[in-house]
């Protein structure tokens, strides 16, 4: 992996400096400019073992010399490729990428990692991307832009409608959460893909995209003024607990077939009554048939996005930000999406208000 650098606005461009210090075949590499000055550049890496990983270096002297390299993702079973990096006014640096350790199921999701010491260590990654598909490639080359004191926007392209659509979500808190993500493209036939985005020092997304509506490739760009949903700046933690489980008494019976419930969440493990979503860990136990769970506020009767897949008598686990009832009372609608019957467990680390 090699830099140039033009001091004279493009005019022309100096002597090529490799910045990356391993042997094997490296790709899709992405750079971004700190408030310091300093450069960073992150790009995949096949050293370990013919194994994809994200792989991360910088300048602290205009790109005249590069750190040595270091390992974004922690996770180094499967492979983690296609980077995109950002920088937010606090000099918080954020990596994401395409992660393959779902690969076994045919399934690829977006995750990130952020450094808040001008790229010296990268704390451990996150899943970005909160549709859980099982499908191959399903959600796929990710992009991101910040600002400001810790405004992130994440965008990819995924298939949970079994169709490609672009999908954005926002976090207000430096990257440590994330809304749950929206379909940013209203014409839905054929293919809306290939997004690229930027926030603007107000907070607005600017996203453009590929589409194929009409049959033919287009170009089309949407404007995101305001995330749809909680703002992330408003989130409050909590020690983990346990609002619910369908196998004790108190959360008895078991979810039936098709069957759609409501469970009160606000007053319980902390979660206020003025509460607006919960950042939380769906699990799902003892499923008798293929389905999939559907976790949105009480108001709502039905979604397209699945909050969980699951398989018979697979115990299958997902973290959600889930919104609560918009009506005030703090409460949830679980659908079971399935022919059978499945255990459903609820536990809460947060909350948005």
């Amino acid at each position: 992996m090699y830099v140039a650098v033009s001091l004279d606005g493009g005019a022309s461009f100096g002597t090529n400096i490799k910045v990356s210090d391993g042997e094997s075949y490296q790709y899709k590499s992405t750079i971004g400019l700190g408030p310091s000055g300093n450069v960073y550049v992150a790009w995949t890496d096949w050293r370990d073992d013919g194994i994809g990983d994200i792989y991360f270096t910088r300048s602290t002297n205009g790109g005249v010399t590069f750190s040595p390299n270091i390992r974004v993702n922690s996770y180094t079973e499967d492979s983690q490729t296609y980077p995109e990096i950002a920088i937010d006014g606090d000099e918080v640096i954020y990596v994401v990428w395409l992660d393959g350790r779902r690969q076994a199921d045919g399934s690829y999701d977006v995750y990130m990692a952020r450094s808040t010491d001008l790229g010296e260590s990268f704390g451990n990654e996150i899943r970005v991307s909160d549709a859980d598909i099982s499908t191959a490639a399903s959600d796929l080359y990710p992009v991101i832009t910040a600002t400001g004191h810790g405004s992130v926007a994440v965008a990819w392209y995924d298939e949970r409608t079994d169709d490609w659509d672009t999908y954005l979500t926002r976090s207000g808190d430096a990257g440590l959460t994330f809304l749950p993500s929206w379909r940013v493209n209203d014409l839905t036939a054929n293919s809306q893909s290939v997004p690229d985005i930027f926030m603007t020092s107000n907070l607005d997304v600017y996203c453009v995209y590929r589409d194929r509506s009409s049959g033919d490739f287009d170009i089309y760009f949407v404007r995101d003024a305001a995330p749809a949903g909680p703002v992330a700046s408003s989130f409050h933690p909590l020690p983990p607990c346990r609002v619910l489980d369908t196998r004790t008494p108190s959360g008895m019976p078991i979810l039936g077939v098709g069957e759609r419930r409501i469970f009160t969440v606000a007053g319980t493990c902390g979660v206020p009554s003025g509460a607006k979503a919960i950042v939380s860990n769906l699990t799902v136990v003892g499923a008798a048939a293929d389905g999939d769970l559907k976790v949105v506020g009480g108001h709502l009767t039905a979604t397209t996005t699945s909050s969980l897949s699951f398989s018979p008598s697979q115990a299958r686990a997902n973290n959600a930000i889930v919104q609560l009832a918009t009506d005030g009372s703090g409460t949830i609608s679980v659908i079971n999406n399935s022919a059978g019957t499945v255990h459903f467990i609820l536990d809460v680390s947060g909350y948005f208000q």
